[in-house]
């Protein structure tokens, strides 16, 4: 009997302490919830996903948190709280929750650079909606796993599954705007940036139509980001400022230093170095307590760019180095290449000849792994160019 009333009483304490939390989150809209609630959600959840009477609310609970952990830079300790919702999903039978925790485990595989484990997760989520018969979630997992190719440099693959996912998706416009997103990101891969533009615009338009801040942040970056390509500067400026605005009104800590770097890159094309070094600095902090491994990587890169032209030249053969060190871990041969040019450059400055040779050499050896992809003929050229011109000054 006492064994019995203790449970009682420990079932009715979760109970209430979980609804009291999902009460805490409602009431947080576009915002981030403070770290206090995160914190209470996460100590709640632990015994919540214990007690089988709060299901119901618990699977509320991580549906609202999912996004704003992934929002607020939470990534290990987090996902076992993923990992532990599926399996009383799948105790439970929630067939419909487990493909929503999936997809959401999902993308926190692949902001680690996961991608096998991203691509699994995605899956084994698409399958549960094509069982149940919803297109538009299943719209949404088919764009995700097209962004997941874009970043495993499989653009074909990409292409097909976004317009896949676009076709799914009909009217329904979360769906849409991340296929649009990922159709405009291959655009620009393969330098289309008129291209890009139109799809990114279309996606903010329908971002803006449902009111979704943190996305319609994300758009005007994406649009900052090729306007800045088709040397449009200050008009790529004005979307970086209003980008950052909105990601600091909605706490985006990830998004906002990104929006950080971006901006820092257009100040490095109007040749202010200093103010673009500013910026780099502010979002390395960020990149660094998230573990974004490949934003750290892009950034080390930019540290570089921006060092090489102030005549800084060992801090940018330290920075090239980093961000070739972590390049080449993930395996993104583009950014790799990228990054070893720019180091090779930075070698042939210091007067390294050989060694910049040797650089050039390489990255056209390893160039060769992705022959086929929009990149692959530019970067060639562009590489091949430095190695003759080193070459000729030896």
């Amino acid at each position: 009997m006492i064994d019995t009333r203790y449970q009682e009483m420990f079932t009715t304490y979760i109970g209430r302490g979980v609804s009291q939390v999902w009460e805490h989150l409602q009431s947080t809209g576009d915002q981030l919830p403070s770290l206090d609630l995160r914190l209470q959600a996460l100590q709640v959840l632990q015994f919540a996903l214990k007690v089988d009477a709060t299901w119901p609310i618990t699977r509320e609970v991580l549906f609202t948190l999912a996004p704003k952990m992934e929002q607020a830079g939470h990534r290990d300790d987090w996902r076992p709280f993923l990992e532990e919702g599926i399996r009383v999903c799948q105790a439970w039978g929630d067939v419909e929750a487990e493909g929503v925790l999936r997809l959401q485990l999902g993308k926190q595989y692949r902001l680690r650079c996961r991608y096998l484990e991203a691509r699994e997760q995605y899956r084994r989520s698409a399958r549960i909606w094509v069982r149940l018969g919803d297109r538009h979630r299943l719209a949404q997992v088919v764009s995700q796993l097209a962004y997941l190719a874009r970043l495993q440099e499989k653009h074909a693959v990409a292409w097909r599954l976004a317009q896949r996912a676009l076709a799914l998706a009909g009217n329904f416009q979360p769906a849409r705007a991340h296929s649009l997103f990922v159709l405009g990101t291959l655009a620009a891969d393969g330098r289309n940036y008129a291209q890009a533009e139109i799809c990114f615009r279309e996606a903010q338009a329908l971002w803006e139509e449902q009111g979704e801040l943190r996305h319609i942040a994300r758009s005007l970056r994406n649009l900052g980001t090729v306007l800045y390509f088709q040397q449009r500067c200050d008009e790529a400026i004005v979307c970086f400022q209003r980008a950052l605005s909105l990601f600091e009104h909605v706490s985006d800590p990830v998004h906002r230093a990104l929006t950080q770097m971006n901006l820092g890159i257009a100040h490095l094309a109007c040749g202010q170095q200093v103010r673009a070094l500013e910026l780099f600095q502010q979002a390395e902090g960020v990149f660094r307590n998230t573990g974004e491994k490949a934003n750290l990587a892009l950034l080390y890169g930019n540290f570089g760019y921006a060092y090489r032209h102030l005549g800084r030249l060992d801090e940018a053969a330290w920075a090239y180095e980093q961000a070739i060190k972590i390049r080449g871990e993930l395996g993104n041969v583009t950014s790799l290449v990228n990054a070893m040019d720019g180091l090779g450059l930075t070698y042939q400055a210091q007067g390294k000849t050989t060694q910049a040779a040797a650089i050039f050499r390489e990255a056209l050896e390893r160039l060769e792994a992705i022959r086929g992809h929009p990149r692959y003929e530019y970067l060639r050229r562009m590489i091949s160019d430095h190695l003759r011109e080193v070459r000729g000054s030896a």
